[in-house]
């Protein structure tokens, strides 16, 4: 199984790391980070980093490449939730989960989510 995790190094994205990794220690875990810098933190941990930008949809499509579930750890800003949400479904996901730890600024949240798992 391939998962990948979204902001993997921020506060709640490596707290994310952590879990998976416990939670399915067999599975082939990426995180998703913004540049080369960042990545160096998750091969420490094993992890795979894949690089990619919430505000650049091209970049997610492509680091989201042969994923099959997401574990997105979103922030409020709803341009951001749309790119990450547009890329996932280009890259056929089997299944995707939105961690948000502040409150959505997605008019459809809810529903957006429902559509996707």
């Amino acid at each position: 199984m391939k998962i990948m995790v979204t902001g993997a190094t921020g506060g709640y994205g490596s707290y994310a790391v952590d879990f998976v990794r416990e939670f399915a220690p067999n599975a082939e875990l990426s995180g998703l980070v913004r540049n080369e810098a960042k990545a160096k933190t998750l091969d420490a941990k094993g992890v795979i980093a894949r690089i990619g930008d919430y505000t650049n949809p091209d970049s997610l499509v492509k680091a989201f490449d042969g994923i099959e579930r997401l574990l997105f750890v979103s922030i409020s800003q709803y341009e951001i939730q749309k790119n990450v949400v547009a890329a996932a479904k280009i890259s056929n996901l089997s299944s995707m989960r939105w961690l948000n730890g502040a409150r959505s600024t997605c008019p459809n949240a809810s529903k957006t989510q429902v559509k996707l798992l």
